[in-house]
Order: C-alpha cells, then sequence, then structure tokens
C-alpha cells in the first residue's frame, strides 16, 4: 500500500472514545507514515440501530476533547452533519469532494472486520475508493488474517494492510458499566472526556455526580 499523504480514517460510535483508540490510531499513522487521521463518529450506524446511543453532538465533543493534543489526529463531523443511515461510502463521497481527488485514504478497522468487507454496503466500490489497515493484536493468527487478506485482494482488487498494534483490553461497553456501577474510569479514557462525562452526566441512571 502505497500511503505517502493518505489520509486515515477511524470511525465508529465513540460511545465513548478511550485510549484503546488512540493508540490504535497512533500505531497506524506511525507504521504508514499517514498524514493525518480522522476520527468519524458515526451518526446513524446501518448495524446498530437497536441500540441505544449517545446523542452524536455528544460523542462528537468527546472525540474533539480526546485528539486535541495530537497534531496528527483531527474530529470530523462529516457524518453526523447528515441525515439518515450513514454508510462508508457516502462518507468516502464526501471527503473526496473536501480534499483534492489525489488524496489517499486508509480505513482503519479490526482484523476480525476483514471477513465482514463483503457484507458492507457496496462493498466493491468501496475497495475501489480506499485501503484498509486491519489492526491485529499480538498473538492473532496471522497466516489466517493473511489468506483471507489473499482472497479479498484476488477477487475484488482490495488494498488491505495489516498493522499489530499493543492489546489495549478496553471496550466502550465496559467504559458505560463502570461509569453507571460507580468505578473508575481513569487512565482508561483521557482526562478531558472523564471530565466531560461526570460533568454532562452521561451514562448514569442516577443524577449525581461520581468521585
Amino acid at each position: 500500500m502505497q500511503t505517502k499523504n493518505a489520509i486515515g480514517i477511524m470511525g465508529g460510535t465513540f460511545d465513548p472514545i478511550h485510549v484503546g483508540h488512540l493508540v490504535i490510531a497512533e500505531t497506524v499513522r506511525e507504521s504508514l507514515g499517514l498524514a493525518e487521521i480522522l476520527f468519524i463518529p458515526s451518526n446513524n450506524p446501518p448495524h446498530k440501530d437497536n441500540l441505544k446511543i449517545t446523542d452524536a453532538s455528544r460523542r462528537f465533543e468527546m472525540v474533539k476533547l480526546a485528539v486535541e493534543d495530537n497534531p496528527y489526529f483531527r474530529a470530523s463531523d462529516i457524518e453526523i452533519s447528515r441525515e439518515g443511515v450513514t454508510y462508508t461510502i457516502d462518507t468516502l463521497a464526501l471527503l473526496a469532494g473536501e480534499y483534492r481527488n489525489d488524496r489517499k485514504y486508509v480505513y482503519i478497522i479490526g482484523a476480525d472486520t476483514v471477513w465482514d468487507l463483503v457484507n458492507w454496503y457496496k462493498f466493491d466500490e468501496v475497495f475501489g475508493m480506499c485501503g484498509f489497515a486491519a489492526v491485529q493484536r499480538q498473538g492473532y493468527d496471522l497466516s489466517r488474517l493473511k489468506k483471507r487478506i489473499g482472497i479479498l485482494e484476488r477477487k475484488y482488487s482490495a488494498d488491505i494492510t495489516y498493522v499489530e498494534a499493543p492489546s489495549v483490553d478496553i471496550s466502550s461497553t465496559e467504559i458505560r458499566a463502570r461509569i453507571e456501577s460507580g468505578k473508575s474510569i481513569k487512565y482508561m479514557v483521557p482526562d478531558k472526556v472523564v471530565k466531560y462525562i461526570y460533568e454532562n452526566k452521561l451514562y448514569l441512571s442516577k443524577i449525581e455526580k461520581l468521585g
């Protein structure tokens, strides 16, 4: 994959964003020499329509706070500014209008998602619009991943590079549960985001500030 001056895309609900997201993004940026990473919170994710998701404006504010100290990271509201279901192909089309046409995009995904790419909306067109960085943790079955990547490259001309990242076993689901139960999330979430969560009483069923 030719990644000089390429722009990385970190998508997701970010409900909330946590240090695991940031570690992965920085690892991929450094490994592939990306010009910058765009963190793009989803508005209405097509695969999570049955889940209760925090208001997009709140999630976007948390992302902005989390990335503002890194000159290579930038928060983008390109998805939450549009109405309706959000698909990757729509986001890529919007980005093509925002940047010069010669910019390359690298969509950052977990290694497991490589098997799900063919279920994405208009996935064959997506393959023609961006490359992918498949992030794997240490100990992952690399031979199995390479085999799957090879199949997608031969059959659909996909451009997928695997990147090994440190294992940070943190999830947004776990963070929400810890807040609900009154447990600390310090060091799991950037301090500025922790402050925002408690000041705005997010993820709490009772109106109280946790210590």
